[in-house]
């Protein structure tokens, strides 16, 4: 499979998805029925793909652009953990350093 023009970095894609596994995970918490948390789902992502700077075509590009690499996407989801590790830490007032592999 050929890039994506629009390809967003690992690091990209990492932080676009921790912000959209964050709003579906506290979507899901919340007591919205199915129809109302689609919607509402709908709105994170158009919000997480402005706060990023990039739009659901390039961002669904780029997902399976790296689906299409196994050692792509794991990388990108080791990325992923150690932010939200690094967000659980900040939280709770502990300080560490995440170790991001190199491109």
């Amino acid at each position: 499979m050929p890039k994506p023009s629009g390809l967003l970095s690992r690091t990209e894609m990492a932080m676009v998805l921790s912000d959209m596994h964050l709003a579906n995970a506290g979507l899901e918490a919340s007591s919205l029925s199915a129809d109302s948390l689609k919607r509402s789902l709908a709105g994170y992502d158009q919000f997480i793909y402005q706060k990023h700077g990039t739009n659901a075509a390039d961002f669904i590009a780029s997902y399976d652009y790296y689906l299409s690499i196994p050692t792509e996407m794991d990388s990108i989801y080791l990325i992923l953990v150690d932010s939200l590790n690094a967000r659980e830490s900040k939280s709770r007032g502990i300080q560490i350093i995440p170790i991001t592999p190199s491109k």
